[in-house]
Order: structure tokens, then sequence, then C-alpha cells
């Protein structure tokens, strides 16, 4: 009879370790499941943020585009009445003439726009990096869900086959 107590003893402390063991598992289940929501509307902010990034791209590019044909468009001094010595010898003189001067502040809008757009693109990339980290987190946060799932059914199935 006392060995028949001691093996329920033991069974019974099995069953509330393994109780316990499904407990545990079940909340770390559930703290799983939160983080992959948490990491499933970061990766929804940041696909927002690179179609943002990706749409400013393409107006900085339409803008440079359009600013670049109107410039081009604009007649420029003729060739007799330049100086005859070079231009790019008085970049940083004083300009000689108002068509001059224009022409070198279009070249600075230009390399302004130009600039924008590069600071848009890297943007973009930091935007699509943290999609894709984003996404990989929550990869990793599936499998994590799904071994846990499997080790709790794996402990629900000792459970069972340990009487309880």
């Amino acid at each position: 009879v006392e060995e028949g107590e001691n093996a329920v003893r033991v069974l019974e402390k099995q069953v509330s370790d393994l109780k316990r063991a499904v407990d545990e598992r079940s909340n770390d289940v559930s703290a799983e499941f939160v983080k992959a929501c948490q990491l499933r509307e970061q990766l929804l902010v940041a696909q927002e943020e690179a179609a943002s990034s990706q749409r400013r791209v393409k107006r900085l590019e339409r803008e440079l585009h359009d600013e670049v044909e109107k410039r081009l468009s604009v007649p420029h001094q003729s060739q007799q009445d330049a100086p005859s010595h070079s231009r790019s010898a008085h970049r940083d003189s004083p300009p000689r003439s108002f068509e001059e001067a224009e022409h070198q502040s279009a070249l600075r809008d230009n390399q302004l726009l130009r600039n924008e757009v590069d600071a848009y693109r890297m943007e973009l990339e930091a935007a699509r990096l943290r999609v894709s980290t984003a996404r990989q987190e929550a990869d990793t946060c599936k499998v994590e869900m799904e071994e846990s799932r499997v080790l709790i059914k794996q402990l629900q199935r000792e459970l069972l086959t340990a009487g309880v």
C-alpha cells in the first residue's frame, strides 16, 4: 500500500510538473502571439513608409525632369555673345550677364533637386530594410509559435498518458 501511495505521489508530482510546463508554454505562446501582432503592425507601418518614400522619390524625379526641361527650353546666351575665355575659369567669380547668372542658378537648383532625390532614395532603401527586418522577425516568431504548439501538444499527450 505504501509503495502504491508513493507511486501515486510521484505520478501526481509528474502531472503537476507537466501542468505547470503546459501553463508556462501556453503563456509563452500567448506572448509570442502578441509579439507577432506587434511585428505585423510594424511591418505594415514600414511598408507604408516605403510606399510613401517611393511616391516622394517619383514626385521629385518628375519635378527634376520638369525643371530640367524648363531650363533647357529657355534660350541661353548665344555663342557669339559669349565671352571668348572659359566660363569654368570664372565659376567663383560674379556672373558676366543675367543669362549666365540664370544658368548658374539653374545648375545649382538642379543639383539641389538631385541631392533631395538621392536623400529620398536612401530613405526609401532604409524603409525597405525595415520592412525586410520586420518580415524576418515575423517569420522567426511564426516558427517559434509553431514549435511552442508542437511542445504543448506533446505535453498534453504526456498528461493524457499520465491519466489526467
